[in-house]
């Protein structure tokens, strides 16, 4: 394995993506008043609801409002970029890959 997949940085934007959603869930517990301790959705074991669907919750609850949703969204396909793309070791490898119009938005 000779690629250079920068470790260092992908640790850092696991630990961040972690953090955040740990928050969004207890965001969502919150809002929602959910204190099932066997609950389904909401839950950091497999068949809980995805990411973005909990984006797209927050967006539909208006605690998010479009500016802040989209930027949620772009925040995910960086992420993933990341963490699913071993060739993504950098954020200029993940602005060639995502596009230019990515680029331009994370920018901004």
């Amino acid at each position: 394995m000779g690629n250079n997949i920068n470790l260092q940085l992908r640790s850092k934007i696991l630990d961040i993506a972690l953090n955040l959603e740990h928050g969004v869930n207890l965001l969502l517990l919150a809002l929602l008043s959910i204190e099932n301790p066997q609950r389904k959705a909401i839950t950091n074991k497999s068949g809980n609801i995805s990411f973005k669907n909990k984006i797209d919750l927050l967006f539909d609850l208006d605690v998010l409002n479009s500016d802040e949703h989209k930027k949620f969204l772009l925040l995910m396909e960086f992420r993933n970029q990341f963490l699913h793309n071993i060739e993504c070791s950098s954020f200029e490898n993940a602005v060639k890959l995502l596009g230019a119009d990515k680029e331009k938005k994370l920018l901004k």
